[in-house]
């Protein structure tokens, strides 16, 4: 129990590093967090976290690199949505760097991994985030479709920030599209 209780502390001051972009800080947690896990799968919610953590630093070599050390642990594991956080972080750093097919079909595995555990909210990231693909590859038709499914999940989990972020990349795709 005071294990629990220390891993779920080291989660919270991981999440409070985060959102203060103090991404040295992040590292220092992940990479302690990562040593003290005895289970295969806190040390892939780590190793997630870590890697998640270097692709908003920009550092998409080394969140690649840190996805496939990670991916044996995925693929052992039974837990749904580390599953899908593993496959999403993979996604976005292969974007990132420009390999396009494998991200699609990362954010394909990623999504089917959150639509067994029931996550709607991460599938319309998911959706969102190949839609967006889609828009920055010059193809808004399809970039609309996704666009809309995630839209829609949105909207029904009253997510309005995240709504936002959606109509965001539906105004980009639509000025893409004008531009065809």
């Amino acid at each position: 129990m005071v294990l629990l209780k220390q891993l779920k502390a080291a989660s919270v001051q991981f999440d409070h590093l985060l959102a203060e972009k103090d991404f040295r800080a992040c590292r220092v947690s992940c990479y302690s967090g990562i040593a003290q896990a005895d289970a295969r799968d806190e040390r892939l919610r780590w190793l997630n976290n870590l890697s998640g953590t270097e692709i908003l630093a920009g550092n998409f070599l080394t969140a690649l690199a840190i996805s496939r050390g990670a991916s044996p642990l995925a693929s052992e594991s039974s837990d749904h949505f580390l599953k899908g956080n593993h496959h999403t972080n993979y996604a976005a750093a292969l974007s990132c760097l420009g390999t396009h097919d494998e991200a699609f079909v990362e954010y394909a595995v990623a999504e089917y991994h959150y639509i067994e555990c029931g996550r709607e909210d991460l599938m319309a990231s998911v959706q969102n985030n190949v839609g967006y693909l889609y828009v920055q590859l010059g193809q808004p038709v399809k970039a609309l479709d996704y666009l809309e499914r995630a839209r829609e999940k949105y909207q029904r989990l009253e997510d309005w920030a995240r709504l936002a972020e959606v109509h965001e990349s539906i105004a980009a795709a639509y000025r893409a599209k004008a531009v065809l």
